[in-house]
């Protein structure tokens, strides 16, 4: 609840991500985050905000996407 108070998201959101960074595979796997290599591990804080905001980041981006997309639709269809 703090994670998502801070990043102003949803509390679903948060575990969603924690819950993705947990399951799959038990052995430790590097991948980018944010611009920077980080180690995947459920307990690492810092890995979750940071793959909390990239979701809220392409969130937004698909809203503002969806945004234009409707107003095309509805120029065409006035």
């Amino acid at each position: 609840m703090d994670i998502a108070k801070k990043l102003k998201c949803t509390p679903p959101l948060v575990y969603n991500v924690r819950s993705r960074m947990a399951g799959g595979s038990k052995k430790k796997r590097v991948k980018t985050v944010g611009g920077r290599h980080a180690v995947d591990k459920s307990g690492d804080l810092e890995a979750v905000l940071i793959a909390v905001r990239n979701a809220e980041q392409q969130r937004a981006r698909m809203v503002r996407a969806l945004k234009r997309i409707d107003a095309i639709v509805r120029k065409s269809l006035a």
